[in-house]
């Protein structure tokens, strides 16, 4: 397991070296992700780290929407659960849980654009819209949380 300075250098390492192309090496960044970015204080690191790997994710998705549906809509679900994974901590900060619902929202839409496009039934569909609203109702989410949002 990766620490938190180790993967940041790390990811922004591939940044640098511009191997947009190369997608396939931060998968093990993608899975092996220090435990710690994830709460439940937030630092700027952390904070860096989060888009860092919610980033990596997407270019998964974009790299693989093409060539292997399923495995780009497996990235944009795992995103998903791990952000509402987040929000389900009781400790986390209300700052990152904000953070988290807004990503969790992008991707929702961003996974049913897929579906659309990939021409799966609207079954599917349906459930994760249905599992996104009882999300959102169970943990009484709404747009005003009581906290400034920058984002």
């Amino acid at each position: 397991m990766y620490k938190l300075h180790d993967w940041l250098t790390e990811i922004h390492q591939w940044h640098l070296n511009k191997r947009y192309d190369q997608v396939a090496q931060l998968q093990p960044l993608i899975l092996n992700v220090p435990q710690q970015i994830w709460g439940p204080g937030l630092s700027d690191d952390q904070s860096k780290a989060i888009a860092c790997w919610l980033d990596a994710c997407l270019r998964q998705y974009e790299y693989y929407k093409l060539i292997d549906g399923e495995l780009a809509f497996q990235y944009l679900q795992l995103a998903y659960a791990r952000f509402q994974r987040c929000v389900s901590e009781p400790g986390s900060e209300l700052e990152l849980k904000a953070w988290c619902i807004k990503r969790m929202q992008q991707l929702m839409v961003l996974s049913l654009e897929h579906l659309n496009q990939q021409h799966v039934d609207e079954a599917l569909s349906r459930s994760l819209i249905d599992a996104h609203a009882q999300f959102l109702a169970y943990h009484a989410w709404n747009d005003d949380q009581g906290i400034k949002r920058g984002y």
